[in-house]
């Protein structure tokens, strides 16, 4: 699967731009080839939104490109801000398809790390990394992205609670200096909630 991650900053009516998407951009959207959901979260303090739009390919995606383009220049009237998009491979997810998820607090890092090394680390996150995100509490949701062409990645969990989220910390930072030891580089976390989660 593949994704557009649109990053904003500076939203000032993310209300206004939670509607928008609902009642215009996803009906639209349900229509095109390949469509495979849509996610928004935000985090108001801050004035930042992050919204997802999934597709089963690459080529599904880039065939959408005009008919999303027209979408988020409206959305972006709606919402306000600065937005900036990237395309990336989705190479681990872990959704629980019948929860929604709205309402969540989300844990958002971005990673980097060497291109023609993203197979081993994609693996090393699946057998090592997801277990041990599975088996801790609070835990919901987890979705890995990676530009191949680049080794940019960003990596989204979703938790029950700001609570549980907040007490991973501690096993969130070994990991990272453990990253840094394989030569993945990840930021610090940045912290958002599930507005909108319409997936098909």
């Amino acid at each position: 699967m593949f994704a557009r991650v649109n990053n904003v900053t500076g939203a000032k009516d993310i209300d206004a731009g939670v509607a928008y998407l609902r009642d215009k951009v996803v009906p639209e959207l349900q229509g095109q080839k390949g469509f495979r959901g849509l996610t928004m979260s935000g985090n108001r303090s801050t004035a930042e939104v992050g919204i997802l739009g999934l597709w089963a390919t690459l080529e599904d995606l880039e065939a959408s490109d005009s008919t999303v383009s027209k979408l988020r220049k409206e959305a972006m009237n709606a919402l306000g801000g600065e937005i900036t998009v990237a395309t990336m491979e989705q190479v681990v997810a872990e959704v629980p398809q019948a929860q929604d998820m709205v309402g969540h607090p989300l844990r958002i890092v971005r990673v980097k790390m060497d291109p023609a090394q993203v197979d081993e680390h994609v693996a090393f996150f699946r057998s090592t990394v997801l277990p041990e995100l599975k088996a801790t509490a609070g835990f919901l949701a987890v979705r890995n992205f990676v530009d191949r062409k680049t080794g940019n990645g960003t990596v989204g969990t979703t938790w029950t609670d700001e609570e549980s989220m907040l007490a991973n910390e501690a096993t969130a930072e070994e990991r990272r200096q453990l990253a840094l030891a394989r030569g993945v580089e990840i930021s610090k976390p940045n912290y958002r909630t599930v507005l909108l989660n319409q997936l098909v």
